[in-house]
């Protein structure tokens, strides 16, 4: 690969280097992020791990929502990966399809013909939190409609002047979107408690109870603590 695609061997070579960093970066100046990831992971994964080797076609519409549910959990980790990387663009646009994901779950357990939401965009009104609120700021970074967006980027300062970074760099807006991040954990546990719950007997209502309610208590605490020094 060295010889024979030189630029594309530095720029990847560069870029595995500067993800590291970031990632580095990232954790110095947020160590209150650790109890999160943590926990939230732990959330995510114990709800797909509950179901697996189950058979769900019996439910209504099952199989679409066991493949959201499978979807769901390979994006949170990819997309909390991303933002450690400080690959932030990418990471919003899997947050908003998180999003739109979850919303369709919403639809899913209210109406008995899956059939009439085929190729709609999901409503997003369904949404229970004020995570829907960002929907439209995400949006607008999906689809590379306004500049300021572009920011996520990284800027790195040059003899006094901003520039673009050509490789991922630590930036203030990380935390923020890995808040964004987890405000779709706590999403995905309305949706999911109760439809676990009402699903299935074994499934351990107070434990979930139990994970997620620490979860949030980390998540206003390390969000609080974001805005007392951003002042």
């Amino acid at each position: 690969m060295h010889s024979t695609w030189p630029n594309a061997a530095k720029y990847l070579e560069s870029r595995d280097r500067a993800h590291k960093r970031t990632q580095t970066d990232f954790l110095l100046n947020h160590p209150e992020v650790g109890p999160l990831i943590g926990l939230g992971n732990e959330y995510v994964a114990s709800c797909l791990l509950f179901l697996n080797g189950r058979n769900m076609s019996s439910l209504k519409h099952g199989l679409y929502i066991c493949d959201l549910i499978i979807s769901f959990t390979r994006t949170h980790f990819i997309a909390q990966d991303l933002i450690g990387q400080g690959e932030l663009i990418e990471a919003a646009v899997l947050i908003r399809k998180q999003m739109e994901l979850q919303a369709r779950l919403y639809e899913l357990v209210k109406t008995n013909e899956s059939k009439k939401l085929i190729r709609k965009t999901p409503n997003i009104g369904e949404l229970v939190t004020q995570i829907r609120r960002i929907y439209s700021p995400y949006s607008e970074v999906a689809h590379s409609s306004n500049p300021i967006h572009l920011e996520l980027l990284g800027r790195i300062d040059v003899d006094g002047k901003q520039f673009t970074s050509f490789e991922p760099v630590y930036n203030k807006n990380a935390f923020v979107t890995f808040q964004h991040l987890m405000f779709t954990v706590i999403e995905f546990y309305y949706w999911a408690h109760p439809f676990l719950s009402d699903s299935y007997d074994d499934y351990d209502a107070g434990a979930a109870q139990r994970l997620i309610g620490d979860f949030a208590r980390h998540l206003l605490a390390a969000s609080q603590g974001n805005q007392d020094e951003n002042g």
